[in-house]
C-alpha cells in the first residue's frame, strides 16, 4: 500500500456530486468467495463486537450500514432520560395528538 487508496461516496440519486475519503487501510476489508468480511479489530473494539455479535445491514442513499444489534439493557443504560420521564412526553404527545385530531373535527 504504497500510495493512497480512495473511497468514492456518491450520495442521494446519484448526483456528480461525490466525497472521497483517503483509506489507510486499517479500516477496509475485502469480501471472500464465500462473502464473508473480516471486520478489523479497531473498529469490533469501538463497537463492543465479539464471536457471536449479531449485526444488521441496511443500505441507505448509495452507502451500505452495518448497524450491532443491541439488548434492550445496552440501549437503556446508553439513555440519559429516565423511563418516567420519556412516558410523560410520550403522554404529553399523545395528547396533544389527541387535541389536534379533535380540532380537525
Amino acid at each position: 500500500m504504497g500510495f493512497p487508496r480512495f473511497a468514492i461516496i456518491m450520495h442521494k440519486n446519484d448526483v456528480t456530486m461525490l466525497t472521497s475519503i483517503i483509506m489507510n487501510g486499517s479500516n477496509d476489508a475485502i469480501v471472500n468467495k464465500r462473502g464473508m468480511v473480516t471486520i478489523p479489530k479497531a473498529i469490533r473494539d469501538k463497537f463492543g463486537l465479539k464471536e457471536g455479535s449479531r449485526i444488521f445491514f441496511m443500505a441507505i442513499d448509495g452507502t451500505l450500514e452495518i448497524i450491532p444489534y443491541r439488548t434492550i439493557e445496552e440501549i437503556e443504560s446508553a439513555c440519559t432520560v429516565t423511563k418516567e420521564e420519556m412516558g410523560r412526553v410520550f403522554d404529553e404527545d399523545h395528547q396533544t395528538e389527541l387535541r389536534l385530531e379533535n380540532e380537525k373535527q
